[in-house]
């Protein structure tokens, strides 16, 4: 939607799958007990709201939020020693608000490259066991995409 000469407010639908992966032994918080596995992955439906400034060439810079719903998760956690930890005890939350930042380079006739910064504003779990470290989790996303635009 233009706003004005070089400005415009854009929206999108998108679903995007954020999480973790590491095999590297990680504390936990609890003496002596360390994280030896951690999977996470988060599927959301997003919705980002962008003010966007265009330059001459068709190139953009823009910030925004978006809000996000969870779709599904998936969470391992493995520790040494050996505890239980049931992840559906501690789920994450269902609801996501991000700051956004990104820029769009016009490439050629058609082609954009698009560079995106999100940082979840909200925790995405605000409980955890009890003196796991972190307490506060977020999503923080980098993202590189290539788009082609249909006229």
């Amino acid at each position: 939607i233009k706003l004005k000469d070089r400005l415009a407010l854009s929206m999108e639908l998108a679903y995007s799958q954020k999480g973790r992966l590491t095999h590297d032994p990680t504390m936990t918080g609890i003496s002596g007990i360390n994280f030896t596995y951690i999977y996470d992955r988060l599927s959301y439906a997003e919705v980002p709201v962008m003010i966007n400034f265009f330059d001459k060439r068709a190139d953009n810079m823009g910030v925004g939020l978006a809000y996000g719903r969870l779709i599904s998760s998936t969470e391992i956690l493995e520790t040494d020693p050996h505890i239980g930890i049931n992840p559906d005890d501690f789920p994450f939350n269902k609801d996501d608000i991000e700051f956004l930042a990104g820029a769009v380079f016009h490439l050629k006739k058609g082609f954009f490259l698009n560079l995106r910064f999100q940082y979840s504003l909200l925790q995405i779990r605000t409980k955890v066991p009890t003196n796991f470290d972190p307490p506060e989790q977020n999503n923080n996303l980098i993202a590189l995409r290539l788009m082609y635009v249909f006229k």
